[in-house]
């Protein structure tokens, strides 16, 4: 009797485990409403601590490596349903994704920090000579920051209106835009006439623009046209 039942119980074990029954029969995972989430990063910046996020709950801080490829940051238990997986970084480098996790299942997402984008700034507009004929060489120059070290998408100077624009180049080689970086364009030839212009420049996802200077004036000293300097003697305070 012992050896039969031995048997039986054997058998109905092996059709319990065929059938994909056994983990629920025993309490485990097969019979969770619960799935596993790999958390995997890939890292550019140096190590430094990270919170980790899921939905608006706090998880845990975990130091996270510099690393040329993805590495497992965690492994965790989860109710089956959908998540926004979230990584700070102390640099506020950061990376959000949506994963789904499935009950009885190992599902993974992939973190990859990175800066929000920055926009460049433009300083010093200015044009060299201020007066001059329409055989003069007007240099125009402004001096390109970004503060995420992105390279210009362009550099432009807007004369007279946006439509009129002229490509900058670069002054030197230096690629350290964070210190910044001097464009110039040099126009000739042109007529005769009270100028303004603007420049406008783009690192590729934000833009930034100064405001609209005056000059140059041209003047090829036609008689229709000229100037004319005044001058002021002031016994009073300096007042407008």
């Amino acid at each position: 009797m012992n050896s039969r039942y031995a048997q039986g119980s054997s058998f109905l074990l092996a059709l319990m485990l065929a059938a994909g029954l056994l983990p629920a029969v025993l309490g485990e995972e097969g019979g969770s409403e619960n799935g596993y989430l790999e958390i995997w990063v890939e890292s550019d910046f140096d190590d430094q601590w990270g919170d980790l996020y899921i939905g608006n709950n706090f998880i845990d801080e975990y130091w996270v490596e510099y690393s040329g490829e993805a590495y497992l940051l965690d492994n965790l238990s989860l109710d089956a349903g959908d998540y926004v997986v979230t990584l700070e970084l102390d640099n506020d480098a950061s990376s959000q994704e949506e994963v789904t996790v499935v009950a009885n299942h190992t599902s993974d997402v992939l973190l990859v920090p990175e800066l929000e984008n920055r926009a460049p700034t433009l300083h010093e507009p200015w044009v060299t000579p201020q007066e001059g004929s329409s055989d003069s060489n007007f240099t125009f120059q402004v001096y390109y920051r970004d503060a995420d070290n992105d390279a210009p998408h362009y550099v432009k100077l807007r004369l007279d209106n946006a439509e009129n624009t002229f490509h900058l180049e670069k002054d030197d080689e230096s690629d350290d835009y964070v210190e910044g970086v001097w464009y110039h364009r040099t126009l000739t030839d042109l007529e005769e006439g009270e100028y303004s212009y603007q420049y406008i420049a783009s690192d590729g996802d934000a833009m930034a623009e100064t405001v609209w200077e005056e000059g140059p004036w041209v003047d090829n000293g036609d008689e229709s046209y000229g100037w004319l300097k005044v001058w002021s003697i002031n016994d009073f305070d300096e007042q407008w």
